[in-house]
């Protein structure tokens, strides 16, 4: 069979929208294709996989040679949900892709046998998993596309932010774009949507809220792109969120961006992305350049707005912490000095 030929006359609606998904899909089908027409399942005469015949063994072989392609498409061809992996205790498809152990790939196999019991044409089930996992995928890929086009807005005015994973009660917690991004204090958390899963998408998001205020985040906003035919919609669809919990922000179009960024002002958490406070600089950003960092005692997030007397050599600023008394540090030495202040404590933070 011509797994070229066949790929050229796949549609593909959405090429110029995420082209990155149709090169992903074509690399995969031809993997697939390979391990399949390689198997003795396979009949060249009539372009045939004999999957009636199969046994669990034949199964585990088939999916060991390529976990990450194989599971895949075995998951697209039988029609398995992520729910009904779970609970049968396969976990996802995600977690299956990355097994290498055959021993564990074989429940996997004799669920796939259970439901595969007649010879289907190659061209077929390459077709019906091409075109699976193009929907499968599809949000996936707009999604982190998004997540990246926000996380870009958000580091044009500061530079620390962007994907956090943390461990959080007990549980592995991942943040969109985090503020700052290796002591998140904003969490923004983003979906591109469609109409009929937003019920789902705001459920989501409010228990992604209680995950990570739980784990010391102060500020969790939505960004949820609402599509082009709703937008005549949106205090209609900003209310539904607001409805299920209390989020401290919601935004629903890539021109509210902006207003993420005068939240973070507001919140003066917007130097907060290379560490500091605005509105705590006061006066004290007419003496000098000013950067920023967060008091390691209170975690208050400051402004360095004072040279230490290192800085004429390139050696290190100081800084105050408005949040539990001033204090400061010479950042290039770690030297512990004190200034207008009962409270001596380190604070964090580099010029």
């Amino acid at each position: 069979m011509d797994v070229e030929e066949l790929l050229r006359k796949i549609p593909r609606p959405y090429g110029e929208d995420i082209p990155e998904l149709y090169r992903e899909l074509d690399g995969m089908t031809r993997r697939i294709a390979g391990i399949l027409m390689a198997s003795n399942l396979y009949n060249a005469g009539t372009q045939e996989v004999d999957f009636g015949r199969a046994t669990s063994e034949d199964l585990v072989e088939l999916i060991s040679k390529d976990p990450e392609v194989m599971v895949p498409f075995f998951v697209m061809i039988t029609g398995f949900s992520h729910r009904e992996l779970r609970q049968r205790g396969l976990g996802s498809v995600y977690s299956l892709r990355r097994v290498r152990n055959r021993e564990k790939l074989r429940p996997f196999a004799n669920l796939v046998r259970g439901l595969l019991a007649h010879p289907l044409r190659l061209e077929t089930v390459l077709y019906k998993f091409y075109k699976n996992w193009e929907e499968h995928q599809r949000r996936h890929w707009r999604g982190r596309r998004a997540e990246n086009e926000v996380c870009r807005a958000v580091m044009a005015h500061c530079g620390n932010a962007g994907k956090y994973v943390f461990q959080c009660g007990g549980k592995r917690r991942e943040i969109d774009c985090a503020v700052p991004r290796d002591n998140p204090v904003v969490a923004i958390n983003v979906r591109v949507g469609v109409g009929e899963d937003r019920a789902k998408r705001i459920k989501e998001f409010a228990t992604e809220l209680k995950e990570v205020k739980g784990c010391d985040v102060k500020y969790f906003v939505v960004v949820y792109f609402v599509p082009e035919h709703e937008r005549s919609r949106l205090e209609e669809i900003r209310a539904e969120f607001t409805r299920e919990a209390s989020f401290d922000l919601v935004v629903l179009t890539r021109e509210e961006l902006g207003s993420l960024v005068e939240k973070l002002r507001e919140w003066a958490f917007l130097a907060a992305c290379s560490g500091g406070l605005l509105r705590h600089a006061g006066n004290a950003t007419a003496l000098g350049e000013t950067r920023s960092s967060a008091c390691l005692h209170c975690r208050h997030v400051f402004i360095l707005a004072f040279f230490c007397r290192y800085a004429a050599f390139g050696l290190g600023r100081v800084g105050a912490c408005g949040g539990c008394g001033w204090g400061c540090v010479c950042a290039a030495w770690g030297v512990r000095l004190r200034f207008w202040g009962r409270q001596r404590h380190r604070v964090s933070g580099r010029g």
